[in-house]
């Protein structure tokens, strides 16, 4: 049996089904009214983002001016 992962938050409504993450990097089990909450809070986190970070999400993008590759080893693309 399936348990939506916030059924602690408050009550959950509808069938709970395991979906991907916004991202695709993992999957969760949630009830519709929780999986709608979720994708609702992460629109906002992508918005905010992409505010800050324009084409943050577009591949060849360039990165910002403060980007420093020497800094952890990172990279802006999988070009680099």
């Amino acid at each position: 049996m399936s348990h939506c992962i916030d059924r602690d938050i408050d009550e959950c409504e509808g069938e709970v089904i395991r979906e991907l993450s916004t991202t695709g990097a993992s999957s969760s089990e949630r009830c519709r009214k929780h999986r709608s909450a979720y994708l609702d809070r992460m629109a906002k986190v992508h918005r905010d983002v992409n505010e800050k970070f324009p084409g943050y999400d577009v591949p060849g993008s360039p990165p910002p001016a403060w980007f420093d590759p020497t800094y952890a080893g990172e990279r802006w693309d999988e070009d680099d």
